[in-house]
C-alpha cells in the first residue's frame, strides 16, 4: 500500500505526530510531505492522509488550501484526516468549518491527536497566547484543588494508535 501523509505544522506536534503515524504504518510505503514545502500529488497514491493544526479556531490554511486544491482527487481516492488540537472536544467543529461534508463523509476517519502547549516552541503573538492559556489552566487547577497537569493539553498517543487501525483496516 502506498500511503501518502501530507501535512501541516506550526511548532512541530503536528510533524511528530505524523512522524508516529507513520512508523505504526509501517511496512507500506509512506510518504511524509510537509505541505508548507509544497502541494504533493495525490497520484499514485492507494491512501491518502492529510492533517494540520488549529490555531484560533481554524484548521491552518494549508491544510484548508491543500484539501480545496484536491478535493476532486479525494473524492475518489481513500483518505483520512487528522488534526492537532488543545480541544479535542471541538474536533467534529473544526472539520466541519474547514473539510467539505462530502469528504468528511467518505473519509476512513477524521481524528484529534490532541495537541501541545510548547511555548518555548511559540514564537511572537503565538508564544504570548500559549502563556496565557497555560497560567490560566494552572490557576483553574489551583483553585479546584486538583492536580496542576491534568488539564493541560497533551498529544493522545492513543488516537494515533487508533488512526493507524483505521487506515490498516481498509487495506
Amino acid at each position: 500500500m502506498k500511503i501518502l501523509i501530507a501535512y501541516s505544522s506550526k511548532s512541530g506536534t503536528t510533524r511528530e505526530c505524523a512522524e508516529e503515524l507513520a512508523a505504526k504504518l509501517a511496512p507500506n510505503e509512506v510518504t511524509l510531505a510537509c505541505l508548507e514545502q509544497g502541494s504533493p500529488d495525490l497520484s499514485g497514491f492507494d491512501i491518502a492522509v492529510i492533517g494540520g493544526y488549529v490555531r484560533m479556531g481554524k484548521i491552518s490554511k494549508y491544510m484548508r488550501n491543500y484539501v480545496a486544491e484536491n478535493a476532486a482527487l479525494l473524492a475518489v481516492t481513500m483518505h483520512a484526516f487528522f488534526i492537532c488540537c488543545g480541544l479535542p472536544e471541538s474536533t467534529e467543529y473544526y472539520f466541519e468549518k474547514a473539510i467539505p461534508r462530502d469528504l468528511l463523509n467518505s473519509s476512513i476517519s477524521n481524528i484529534c491527536f490532541g495537541g501541545d502547549l510548547r511555548v518555548k516552541k511559540q514564537k511572537g503573538l503565538d508564544r504570548f497566547i500559549a502563556k496565557l492559556i497555560l497560567s490560566e489552566i494552572k490557576n483553574n487547577n489551583a483553585d479546584a484543588d486538583r492536580d496542576e497537569d491534568k488539564n493541560i493539553p497533551a498529544v493522545l498517543p492513543e488516537n494515533i494508535s487508533r488512526f493507524a487501525d483505521e487506515i490498516r483496516h481498509h487495506f
